[in-house]
């Protein structure tokens, strides 16, 4: 027996901060285009049939047709998204009737599916709020998109060099990352220097520079930083590697974690005006909200992702762990994850702690191995001095190639 679930959706979740053109919904700013009303993010939702109810809430209007789109988008695939189903309602005759419409859909699982409201012929409308909900009347019975949609990455295919062991205490080098622990000898690399000049560092904190610095070198050796190679910033608002990625022709999805401090904006960003022009910049990293603990459907499809302390700040350890195993998601098969947190140097950390012990790391790393993804050799330093602050951490960064 099918069981009902109702879901309450953001209908301005997938342009941030745009302004919709039912004044005075969505966000501030005025995006460009015109006739935009609403767009949910996409998520998916248990196969078989799926009710979204709009609800406008002291709607008001003299003219206009809303014209209502739920389109699908299939993770990985690398293909644009699809319309599925379209209706059609005069804004007028809705007020009249009380702000209500519903659209049906039949959901598959692996596909995410958006609503988006738009005005081919403008109106007038004003409304006091828009609430958009999903009843999942699905069972979950398997019904897959087909295999053969999803496309691996053309980019970045330099082997991650399979080891005979896990781990090494080999003397690590930034000339040649694997997933390591920060040392001193690494500092004076002419690779580590090259990267610093690159991202304009200005070397007032050592461990920030060296994590901003090493997702950089990474993409780079790996074969990641090519034109019209598509990076997804996990949380990464502060650093300038989306603005020297950008700059090098690679577009950017900054997905700015929300958690409790409530909607992040395109302005939360910083600009890096000598990496990457404004201009360029804006038209080339697309700023929308993620929330780490369940990462939307529709962030699918990059050829490589980096985080930046992102593990390490959702207050446990098995929170961590798990956004590090369902960011893969996010790839397409053969694409890369760079992700920079603190280590505990020595001992075993708690589950409250805010860094991760390297026996947990060579956990998380056998299990995201067992689940078919590759994780370069685990390096923490031993052969060298690494670079542990007075709380007993130490930077470090894990690279995960995803499988399939």
């Amino acid at each position: 027996m099918s069981e009902t679930t109702a879901r309450t959706l953001d209908p301005f979740g997938f342009f941030i901060g745009h302004a919709s053109c039912i004044k005075p919904l969505g966000g501030t700013q005025r995006g460009p285009d015109p006739a935009y009303a609403f767009h949910t993010a996409y998520m998916d939702y248990r196969p078989g049939p799926v009710t979204f109810t709009l609800r406008f809430e002291g709607l008001q209007a003299k003219f206009g047709e809303l014209v209502i789109h739920v389109n699908s988008f299939v993770p990985g695939s690398g293909a644009h998204a699809l319309l599925v189903t379209m209706s059609r309602v005069s804004m007028t005759e809705l007020a009249r009737s009380g702000g209500e419409i519903t659209v049906r859909i039949n959901a598959l699982a692996d596909v995410g599916f958006a609503i988006f409201g738009y005005f081919p012929e403008g109106t007038d409308a004003t409304a006091a709020g828009l609430t958009i909900t999903a009843d999942e009347l699905g069972t979950d019975e398997d019904a897959k998109a087909p295999a053969d949609l999803l496309q691996p990455t053309r980019f970045g295919r330099t082997d991650l060099h399979r080891p005979a062991a896990l781990v090494t205490s080999d003397r690590p080098t930034f000339h040649s990352p694997v997933s390591q622990t920060m040392t001193a000898s690494q500092i004076d690399e002419d690779a580590y220097r090259a990267c610093v000049r690159a991202l304009a560092l200005d070397g007032t904190s050592p461990a920030s520079d060296w994590k901003q610095a090493f997702v950089l070198q990474t993409l780079d050796c790996y074969g990641l930083v090519e034109a019209h190679a598509h990076g997804l910033a996990l949380g990464d608002s502060e650093s300038p590697l989306a603005a020297a990625l950008v700059a090098r022709s690679c577009p950017i999805t900054s997905a700015l974690h929300v958690i409790d401090e409530g909607s992040a904006t395109d302005s939360s960003r910083r600009r890096f005006p000598a990496l990457c022009p404004d201009a360029l910049f804006d038209a080339g990293c697309l700023a929308r909200n993620f929330d780490p603990r369940a990462i939307d459907d529709d962030l699918r499809g990059f050829d490589f992702l980096w985080s930046i302390d992102m593990a390490t700040r959702l207050g446990s350890v098995a929170d961590g762990r798990a956004f590090l195993q369902q960011s893969l998601r996010c790839l397409r098969p053969g694409g890369i994850a760079v992700h920079m947190f603190d280590i505990l140097a020595r001992g075993e950390a708690s589950d409250a702690d805010q860094a991760i012990s390297r026996q947990r790391i060579e956990a998380i790393a056998l299990t995201l191995i067992s689940k078919g993804n590759d994780v370069a050799q685990l390096n923490f330093g031993d052969g060298a001095q690494a670079l542990a602050s007075a709380d007993g951490t130490a930077p470090f960064g894990l690279i995960v190639r995803r499988g399939g």
